[in-house]
């Protein structure tokens, strides 16, 4: 039964994916992910930490498989699995500190009671030839209980064959009082510090609609006086929905077609652009027209800041000539309608769903940990990833 009620959680997460009832919400995808997992920790039947984590792999592959563009949903994976390691070694630790002092402790009764028979040796006592002495019998020494734990402690930590009763209650209280609330304030936290970036009078330009974004400037707009350019972004016209949002938060706001953001760049301060993912390299996989803004911007040498929680910070590298892996996409109508197609029928027609942007073009990536260069990425996917479990 425990098996079957997380093969239902696993199903009915997929479904939700399937349907697109949390697409596009990268923090709704990350805090159902986190949901699942919890099911599959305290439902799944496992005694080691080894067990949980190829439990976790296999589990991940399968959504992964069904879904491979939602890397928020192997990013949570991995960090939760970066838990459990931690955890497992920390418990690993503790336990041969207290294996070492129990050692230290025997061995100096064992001192002091071999101290005190030898002062009851008669003086005319004889002592026995190495020989007879070697083959003497020995009581075994009566081991605790505990020790039981203990046999495979001298392996790697790597191993992860020793079992701890407390370990999935250690992993879950993590997830409920650090990784959930990280995750569920992250868009306050990188709000917070728009003050920092965002000055008065000043022409910000953006691309698209992403939640972060738009709390982002509604967040500058409380003690800051700016505009705002916002490219449609076409076909999806997102950006008609975040002009729309930063409108009713009574931010002085002009809407334009992307084929004007170039003609637009020279009058702009600064770029702020959501992502759907970071990749390894600190570029990023952002929506379509986002590499655009960013060649224009370089043009221009106005600074871009990209705006994500690290919960779509993904340790694997990516290119712009690799579509297939990469992309997704979409159906060509809303780019030509099938009426106009049906008149040219040796032309392809592409509707794709990212553009890739390489670092160079990314002046700052601001997160919930602060804002870093592209070039800091490697150190916050050490922190936050295992090395073996960054693989697909």
């Amino acid at each position: 039964m425990e098996g079957e009620e997380a093969d239902h959680c696993v199903e009915d997460f997929s479904v939700k994916i399937s349907q697109g009832g949390m697409r596009s919400l990268g923090l709704h995808v990350a805090v159902e992910t986190l949901k699942l997992l919890r099911c599959l920790i305290s439902t799944k039947r496992w005694s080691t930490a080894g067990d949980l984590l190829d439990i976790l792999r296999v589990v991940r592959k399968k959504l992964v498989d069904a879904h491979p563009h939602e890397d928020v949903i192997t990013n949570v994976f991995r960090r939760i699995m970066k838990v459990i390691r931690d955890e497992y070694a920390n418990m690993l630790s503790a336990l041969r500190e207290e294996d070492a002092a129990g050692t230290v402790a025997r061995s100096s009764s064992k001192t002091d009671d071999s101290s005190a028979a030898s002062s009851d040796y008669p003086e005319n006592a004889v002592e026995l030839p190495d020989a007879v002495a070697k083959n003497m019998p020995v009581a075994p020494v009566r081991q605790h209980e505990r020790h039981m734990y203990l046999k495979d402690v001298s392996k790697d930590e790597g191993d992860y064959s020793v079992s701890f009763p407390a370990l999935d209650s250690s992993v879950l209280e993590i997830i409920d009082s650090e990784i959930l609330p990280e995750m569920e304030e992250s868009g306050d936290s990188i709000a917070t510090q728009a003050l920092q970036h965002i000055h008065n009078d000043e022409v910000i330009l953006t691309t698209g609609y992403s939640t972060t974004i738009a709390e982002f400037l509604q967040h500058a707009a409380r003690k800051r006086n700016f505009r705002v350019i916002v490219a449609e972004a076409a076909p999806s016209l997102k950006g008609h929905e975040m002009a729309t949002a930063l409108k009713k938060a009574n931010i002085e706001t002009i809407l334009i077609a992307d084929a004007a953001v170039f003609a637009m760049m020279a009058r702009v301060n600064l770029v702020v652009i959501g992502t759907h993912s970071i990749v390894a390299d600190g570029g990023l996989k952002a929506p379509v027209g986002a590499l655009n803004v960013c060649l224009a911007a370089q043009h221009h040498s106005v600074s871009v800041l990209a705006c994500a929680p690290m919960f779509k910070l993904s340790p694997h590298f990516t290119c712009s000539y690799d579509q297939g892996a990469f992309n997704l996409l979409q159906s060509p109508h809303p780019v030509l309608p099938l009426s106009v197609a049906e008149m040219l029928p040796n032309v392809d027609y592409l509707n794709p769903t990212f553009d890739y942007v390489p670092p160079e073009l990314i002046t700052l990536l601001v997160s919930e940990l602060g804002s870093h260069s592209p070039s800091y990425i490697y150190r916050l996917l050490r922190d936050l990833y295992h090395p073996d479990d960054q693989d697909k």
